[in-house]
């Protein structure tokens, strides 16, 4: 498996990007299913660790998450998935809509498309996401890029690159901000057949258009390079930054930290995360095609 090649980058990033496209709008005022705001309370890509359990019971619940985060990736439907492709012995590709987050205005609302390019061996599988963002009065779309390490490595490399066999890079909307000028999504990113799996925050800005990659900064935190992080939400007491639980996979101590639009990193250890939108089941959400 040249999984290596996924390892070469270990350095935070905060940068960066948007990409307009043109598209009719979406009819997503109806059937809005509310969320109020509720409370809840990097790692390094080392191959050394033991793996996860990456197959589990098909009888647990679709939202499963590797990381047991509050904002869960749809990994039992990943796992189905590759456990149909592994036993047919065959290559396939499938598609997954997550439900629309509308903003507190209703005037935007993002969703993402994840992609599970399925092979028999799951080491060589490949779980990818694109993240839109849609003006609803105009139609316009967004795309909305993470710039983490595997993101970043994924668009020089290219998806279809070697290298890049075992990836996981799924970014999904996690809560607008309370006036709805900013937006956060999780990125998750990874590999599978290791334990090498994290979470980045991705923000948004209405204003300038743009969005910014944010992570724990483990040399000013003294933490492990090991730790995983988990994106929790918005910070209770200082809205304009993200919060992030880490902690060592495997072990139940844990700290939480707090993560400004500058980066800057700083220990939280009583504060409460807030999230905030509506969330939108369509038509479309969920399992798209198979092939």
């Amino acid at each position: 498996m040249p999984a290596s090649s996924l390892f070469l980058f270990l350095s935070q990033l905060v940068l960066t990007s948007t990409l307009s496209v043109s598209a009719p709008p979406l009819n997503l005022l109806p059937d809005l299913v509310t969320t109020p705001p509720v409370t809840m309370n990097q790692l390094a890509l080392i191959q050394s660790r033991p793996p996860l359990d990456l197959l589990p019971s098909l009888q647990q619940a679709e939202n499963e998450d590797p990381l047991n985060s509050p904002h869960p990736v749809p990994w039992n439907w990943i796992m189905k998935t590759q456990q149909e492709y592994s036993e047919q012995g065959r290559s396939g590709l499938r598609y997954y809509r997550s439900p629309a987050l509308l903003s507190p205005d209703g005037k935007y609302a993002a969703y993402s498309r994840i992609e599970m390019r399925a092979e028999p061996d799951l080491y060589a599988s490949k779980a990818l996401s694109v993240m839109f963002l849609e003006n609803i009065q105009t139609g316009e779309l967004q795309v909305i890029r993470a710039k983490s390490p595997i993101a970043l490595y994924l668009e020089e490399t290219g998806e279809n690159s070697e290298e890049m066999a075992g990836v996981i890079s799924l970014l999904m909307p996690v809560s607008w901000s309370e006036d709805g000028d900013r937006l956060l999504a999780r990125q998750f990113e990874g590999a599978f057949s290791t334990s090498d799996v994290s979470d980045y925050a991705v923000v948004w800005n209405k204003e300038t258009q743009e969005s910014k990659t944010l992570g724990v900064n483990a040399e000013t935190t003294n933490t492990d390079d090991a730790d995983a992080s988990i994106l929790l939400g918005w910070s209770h007491t200082q809205p304009d930054q993200v919060l992030f639980r880490s902690a060592s996979l495997g072990e139940e101590t844990e700290s939480i930290f707090s993560v400004g639009l500058n980066g800057q990193t700083m220990l939280a250890s009583d504060e409460e995360a807030v999230i905030y939108g509506q969330s939108i089941n369509r038509s479309w959400t969920g399992v798209q095609a198979l092939r």
